[in-house]
């Protein structure tokens, strides 16, 4: 690559980007709000389109930012910096894609989103086996890279959330010029999965195999019968051949995973009776308990007294109340209708793409307070709705057009 290539405004935007989302020197949002207003200023100059992508995300951040100057006064304006980035993430995403390649670009961002989020947790996991050595001996949290203090093991599984939506278009789509990148992706995500193993978090590896269980019955539907063999075989010898190395105990893989910190935590929870599969009693108890006293949590202020609650939705109303909670509501409301109705009538290497990120992040959503330790997620959903919303713009119009020309 040339250096005036190089020095494209739209390459430059893409370092920024990347930085942004690697949350570099740990100054991420000022590096994604510097992307952002680069590119509507110096790339792509565009009006904005207040469809319901832009206009509730917009909702959501005049109401964060009321929120702010109630609680913390007018002086407050870092406190500003989360509602800017994602207002800017989001008219980007409505921008960026090309007509005629729509769905190739939307893929190409994605990654560019993805990659550096997970390169960060690479190289924490590096950290922390250094430090560690691979028994990480129950510790639940873990260095950071960009950090001073150690962060908990579930906050740093979300560095490879977004990914886990791509692994099965890597085994299903896997075109000759993408076999190099496809690999990387699904080593990246075995490398992902062994760290939360370590890590004593189970999150990333549930995630993946639901995406990929569901990924395989979406791919099915859509298709037919001529191509729904080709995921189940791969599925099948990849889960026969871990099956065989872990029965034979080939390079101690069996020893290893039956002392690992995830597998005995999973024990000694159950033996406690306190967790079982994917929900614990103390997630349960604590949604249960603010569903059933709305009322209290009508202005915020943390009325439970707790560090946090696990789900994104009732933690923001017990943070900051319905003028948060409502639009950051409609915000994913309006994102989860988008996203199931083009999971069935978009291209299908595309919809596979946006099934697997709705069932990462509203998981992620249901049991994980996303605010309180990876606000940078909000910043991708906004970006990756307003690319949502820039397709279904498209659509919509070829479709007038289909009409008009009958």
């Amino acid at each position: 690559m040339n250096r005036g290539r190089l020095m494209n405004p739209i390459y430059i935007f893409y370092m920024l980007f990347f930085l942004g989302f690697f949350n570099f020197i740990g100054r991420g949002t000022y590096f994604i709000i510097f992307a952002g207003l680069y590119f509507i200023i110096v790339c792509k100059p565009c009006r904005l389109k207040f469809d319901i992508a832009l206009s509730t995300v917009v909702l959501w951040a005049i109401g964060y930012t009321c929120w702010v100057f109630f609680t913390y006064g007018p002086l407050s304006v870092r406190n500003l910096l989360t509602p800017l980035a994602a207002v800017l993430c989001c008219i980007v995403g409505q921008n960026i894609l090309r007509t005629d390649t729509m769905y190739e670009d939307f893929r190409k961002y994605y990654l560019l989103i993805a990659l550096p989020a997970a390169f960060h947790g690479l190289i924490n996991m590096s950290l922390n086996v250094t430090a560690y050595g691979w028994d990480f001996g129950g510790i639940r949290t873990l260095k950071d890279l960009w950090k001073s203090e150690d962060t908990l093991a579930t906050g740093q599984a979300t560095y490879f959330l977004l990914l886990t939506a791509v692994v099965y278009y890597s085994f299903s789509f896997n075109r000759k010029n993408r076999k190099l990148n496809n690999a990387i992706i699904i080593l990246i995500m075995m490398l992902g999965i062994v760290y939360n193993i370590l890590a004593a978090s189970r999150f990333i590896l549930y995630v993946t195999v639901i995406i990929l269980a569901v990924s395989v019955v979406l791919h099915s539907l859509r298709t037919g019968n001529n191509h729904k063999f080709r995921p189940l075989l791969i599925a099948g010898l990849i889960c026969l051949f871990l099956f065989i190395v872990y029965d034979m105990n080939i390079f101690g893989v069996k020893s290893w995973l039956q002392s690992s910190p995830l597998i005995l935590r999973i024990g000694r929870l159950q033996e406690l009776g306190t967790d079982t599969a994917f929900s614990s009693n103390l997630r349960t108890k604590q949604i249960h308990d603010v569903m059933s006293n709305l009322s209290l949590y009508i202005w915020g202020g943390n009325p439970t007294g707790l560090l946090f609650v696990h789900n994104t939705w009732l933690s923001v109303l017990n943070t900051s109340g319905i003028i948060v909670a409502i639009p950051f509501l409609l915000v994913t409301l309006f994102a989860l209708l988008l996203g199931l109705k083009q999971v069935f009538v978009c291209r299908i290497d595309y919809a596979v793409v946006i099934l697997g990120f709705l069932i990462g992040t509203y998981t992620y959503f249901y049991f994980e307070p996303m605010f309180e330790g990876a606000k940078w997620l909000f910043y991708a959903f906004c970006f990756i709705f307003g690319m949502m919303s820039q397709i279904d713009r498209y659509q919509s119009i070829q479709k007038k057009l289909a009409t008009v020309g009958r």
